[in-house]
């Protein structure tokens, strides 16, 4: 077997990142995502482990934080999968449990202003609890 030349491994080496990057950008643009959030959201109220979740037909695996402000809430990327947030403002959201297509998983929908987001499991369960429960975010 002959070993690749070393401006092909350089070249290979450089075009992962790169991949990567682009990668995380379009699964962001694809959710409707932004890298800044422009919108007056209050004070934080809590905030999310990660987890799982659907923006937009987007699947985001264990990679997604919600985080609850007095006005809204703000679904959060990941940075190493292209980060991103999404404001959902509490006026024109509809929020609410969510029969999930597969049985036994516990699935919340928020719904407004053009998006739709399916948040699974962890998530569901922290997105139904009250605005007073204890802020999880600390991982």
């Amino acid at each position: 077997m002959t070993e690749l030349p070393p401006a092909l491994k350089v070249a290979i080496g450089l075009s992962m990142p790169l991949l990567w990057l682009a990668t995380g950008a379009l699964s962001r643009r694809m959710a409707g995502m932004s890298r800044v959030l422009l919108a007056d959201t209050g004070p934080r109220l809590r905030r999310s482990r990660w987890g799982d979740g659907v923006v937009n037909r987007v699947t985001f695996g264990n990679c997604l934080r919600l985080v609850e402000f007095e006005s809204g809430w703000m679904l959060e990327g990941h940075w190493a999968l292209g980060g991103g947030r999404l404001w959902m403002p509490r006026a024109g959201t509809r929020v609410g449990p969510h029969q999930a297509a597969w049985a036994g998983e516990p699935s919340w929908l928020l719904e407004g202003g053009g998006n739709r987001v399916e948040l699974k499991g962890a998530l569901a369960h922290f997105a139904a609890e009250p605005s007073d429960a204890p802020d999880r975010g600390d991982s």
